[in-house]
Order: C-alpha cells, then sequence, then structure tokens
C-alpha cells in the first residue's frame, strides 16, 4: 500500500500529532496490505479532499465544520486483494485538510 502524501507540516493538535495538507497530494509511504482508512479533522477554515485507491475515488468531501472535531473518518478501503496497492489522498480545494492517523490493514498467513 503506497500512500501518496506531499508538503506535510506536522502540527500538534491537542491530544495527537497530525499533518496538515495544505495542497496537491502526499508522498509515498510504502505499504503491502489489503486496506487502508484515513483518519482527519473538521475545523471552520479547513477544505475539501478526496480519496482514491488503485485510481478509483473512494471517498471526497469537506472538513470544513463549526464543530471541531479530530479522528474523523476521511475514506476507508479493505477487502483487497493482499499486495501493493495506491491510496492517494487529495486536497481538492485551497483550504487546509489534516491526518490526524492512517491505519493500515494487512493480513498474516495465507488466505483461504
Amino acid at each position: 500500500m503506497s500512500l501518496q502524501l506531499k508538503v506535510l507540516q506536522p502540527q500538534l493538535l491537542s491530544p495527537v500529532w497530525c499533518y496538515i495538507l495544505r495542497d496537491a497530494d502526499l508522498e509515498p509511504i510504502e505499504r503491502i496490505g489489503t486496506g487502508v482508512s484515513i483518519f482527519g479533522g473538521q475545523r471552520p477554515n479547513y477544505g475539501t479532499y478526496s480519496v482514491s485507491v488503485d485510481g478509483q475515488t473512494v471517498s471526497s468531501g469537506s472538513v470544513q465544520s463549526n464543530d471541531q472535531a479530530t479522528q474523523q473518518l476521511l475514506g476507508s478501503v479493505s477487502g483487497l486483494p493482499y499486495g501493493s496497492h495506491t491510496a492517494v489522498l487529495t486536497n481538492t480545494g485551497g483550504n487546509p485538510v489534516d491526518i490526524d492517523r492512517i491505519d493500515f490493514q494487512t493480513q498474516i498467513g495465507q488466505s483461504g
């Protein structure tokens, strides 16, 4: 699983570290697995995003909200064949999008 991430700026938002995505995509983090879930925050000044896996959009939306929150699910996919996949989080607007955490799913042992 390779996660495309670029232009990351780490910031401390209590109680967790997160990354603020200012524009474009993120740089690759290589992973092999069966799924991925991306969590981020909501703030009044945040913008829009999309999440794609293997070239297919799995989620898109806005994280702009008057109610500030963290650990909100931005996109998730599971049940992929075990192997290398590409997940891309794209900031589709001009306002920040933050990433609180990324969970990768994998398998132990052989399937079947």
